[in-house]
């Protein structure tokens, strides 16, 4: 049995293990180490299991693994709780920009007291796409598609969602043989008001609806300032706290909170 140290860092309702990828032995990376330690029943519980490696060219290099123990490309909400770790544990400072490295390029961070702030590269343009490819509720009344690191569906909808039953049209969606091979996240987006969104979103590897999605946020935001007249900033609420996207210089990023929770040790 090995004793490894970790952290638990919650974004807005999404969380994470967090740990050096140092001083962890290959093990843990196993599929079935990871879907049990993510386990909320028999394990710590998180969304996701976040490794990170000090660099000397960057600060770190971002490893994530979804709860379901696949690989994830980026993981917006996972970005900020890196920088969380790295600001907790000196590698990064307050107030100043630094770059860190991930499976889908270069990325650039700030934290600034509580908020915590991370750019998405965006892969293509928002797509809109017919609803005659899916079976839906009358309140959804537009579909688009876009990848922000990965792949993501954005649903409008014309009622309140936050008491719809979304899972089962969430997982349907996800495996709709529309995405093969490599499946979608599902986001359900309420218009509020002129700048403020409201969002559920059904992620891909965690197989569930989550409190929040960092890369669903931003698809979705990218998605109302393209057709619905956003201007730059995009309030974002979920039901795991409030976000916000800003476009800046060609660069999207994504601010919000992103604090420890506590730490610990587990053996696996």
């Amino acid at each position: 049995m090995t004793q490894i140290n970790f952290t638990k860092i919650q974004s807005t309702g999404n969380d994470f293990i967090v740990v050096d990828y140092k001083n962890v032995p290959e093990s843990l990376f196993e599929t079935n180490t990871i879907q049990k330690i993510c386990h909320r029943n028999f394990g710590i519980g998180a969304d996701g299991l976040i490794a990170l490696e000090k660099m000397e060219d960057s600060a770190f290099r971002f490893h994530y693994y979804n709860a379901d123990g696949s690989r994830g490309s980026m993981c917006g909400n996972g970005l900020r709780a890196a920088e969380r770790y790295a600001f907790d544990n000196n590698w990064v400072a307050a107030e100043e920009d630094f770059k860190f490295t991930a499976d889908d390029g270069v990325h650039h961070g700030r934290v600034s007291g509580r908020n915590i702030r991370a750019n998405i590269l965006v892969k293509d343009t928002v797509d809109e796409i017919s609803l005659d490819h899916f079976t839906l509720p009358v309140w959804i009344t537009n579909a688009y598609r876009i990848n922000t690191g990965v792949p993501h569906l954005v649903l409008i909808c014309n009622d309140d969602i936050r008491d719809k039953e979304i899972f089962s049209l969430g997982k349907a969606l996800r495996n709709h043989s529309y995405f093969k091979p490599e499946g979608t996240n599902v986001n359900f987006v309420k218009i509020t008001d002129a700048s403020h969104i409201y969002i559920r979103t059904y992620e891909r590897g965690v197989e569930n609806e989550t409190l929040s999605c960092g890369t669903g946020v931003t698809a979705s935001a990218l998605v109302v300032k393209s057709f619905y007249g956003f201007s730059n900033d995009v309030d974002i609420i979920t039901n795991g706290g409030n976000l916000k996207v800003t476009f800046e210089n060609e660069n999207i990023y994504i601010n919000g909170p992103s604090e420890r929770s506590f730490n610990g040790t587990i053996e696996i």
